[in-house]
């Protein structure tokens, strides 16, 4: 059976739970009433080929004579091999055989999904073992092409989507974290999407999780991710995704400028955190400030940076530079002295909101004049 094709769309969702609860999954239809039929059909012809022989309902002769000419010629020597001559002990392997029949019948005629379940857990098995490759080319000596991988796929997303979870669960609690399970499941997404640009921006956002929380494993992360795709293609996605310090002022104001694709803006958001948590904390302040403004905006709707923010965690990571810059506020003691006085000012969508709202009206006002 040949496995079904992945597309790398599939790997991320939307970032509406609401609109995910409405999302359709995408299934392969299967013949199960065609599938019932011809098993049942089976069943039956051979339950009456038992039936003919067990009466001899059939003359020993034409037709009936080729049907236990079977029996005794096929049958019988077949089933004293099998029973007969090794006893229970055929038992030992005819038993697992049998077993693995059952359940891919079942599977076949869709009661349940045995085989899928225990294929599931052996790939899981060997991608936490670093088996990635080896079962890549296994595969391939099977004669399937690359890219239709499509269950190591869905088995690698949903290793890493929990591995995802759990390093952005320790950043927000300050707690350390073992990222190895994040970087094995990266890589192993990078390697079976190479050339795939949404996998590019999954892998890169990952390298900010690890950098986040052991910047020595967040090195050698880059480093195997340049292995595999290239220096071509590395040099292009750390140019934006580590953007330098100097160049945050051109890339806040080139952000009211479309044209820019979905994937190049969610990579320069991630060099913008990255430059905000490190080394430049003022950094995200006017970029999710002025995004939020382009977003807010009734004259000019920018789908391009809603796409953008669906392929990344964009929640997540205005957060985290919010957090960033509420460490280095005024200490305690001046919000005790001045109490009522906000000591951090709105930022992000709350701040494009207040603004954007008075524009809003002065419009309304000048058009009706």
């Amino acid at each position: 059976m040949r496995p079904n094709r992945s597309h790398p769309e599939d790997l991320r969702r939307g970032r509406s739970t609401v609109l995910d609860l409405g999302r359709i999954e995408a299934r392969r239809p299967r013949p199960w009433r065609v599938r019932r039929l011809v098993v049942a059909s089976v069943t039956v012809c051979l339950g009456l080929l038992v039936w003919v022989v067990a009466v001899e309902w059939l003359a020993p002769r034409g037709l009936g004579y080729l049907i236990y000419a079977a029996h005794d010629r096929l049958w019988l020597p077949l089933w004293s091999r099998l029973w007969l001559r090794a006893d229970y002990w055929s038992l030992l392997w005819l038993a697992p055989v049998t077993i693995l029949l059952l359940l891919a019948l079942a599977e076949f005629l869709g009661v349940g999904m045995p085989l899928r379940r225990l294929q599931v857990a052996a790939l899981r098995q060997g991608l936490r073992r670093n088996w990635s490759r080896g079962m890549i080319g296994f595969q391939q000596l099977l004669g399937w092409r690359r890219g239709h991988e499509g269950l190591l796929v869905a088995v690698v997303d949903c290793e890493l989507r929990q591995a995802e979870v759990a390093a952005r669960t320790a950043i927000e609690a300050g707690q350390p974290h073992d990222v190895e399970t994040l970087c094995r499941m990266t890589i192993a997404l990078a390697y079976l999407r190479a050339s795939a640009a949404l996998a590019q921006v999954r892998c890169a956002e990952n390298c900010l999780l690890v950098d986040l929380i052991d910047r020595a494993k967040g090195a050698d992360l880059r480093l195997q991710l340049r292995l595999i795709w290239g220096d071509e293609v590395t040099d292009r996605i750390e140019a934006m995704a580590m953007i330098a310090d100097n160049v945050v002022p051109d890339a806040v104001a080139g952000l009211s400028t479309p044209g820019r694709g979905a994937e190049d803006l969610a990579l320069l958001t991630l060099g913008i955190v990255r430059a905000a948590v490190l080394s430049q904390p003022d950094a995200a302040s006017s970029w999710f400030t002025q995004w939020a403004l382009e977003r807010c905006s009734p004259e000019t709707p920018r789908d391009d940076l809603a796409r953008a923010e669906g392929l990344i965690d964009f929640e997540f990571w205005a957060a985290t530079c919010e957090r960033a810059m509420i460490g280095r506020t005024r200490p305690a003691w001046l919000a005790r002295l001045l109490p009522g006085v906000a000591m951090v000012r709105p930022l992000g969508e709350v701040a494009a909101t207040g603004i954007a709202a008075p524009q809003s009206l002065m419009i309304d006002r000048m058009e009706r004049q």
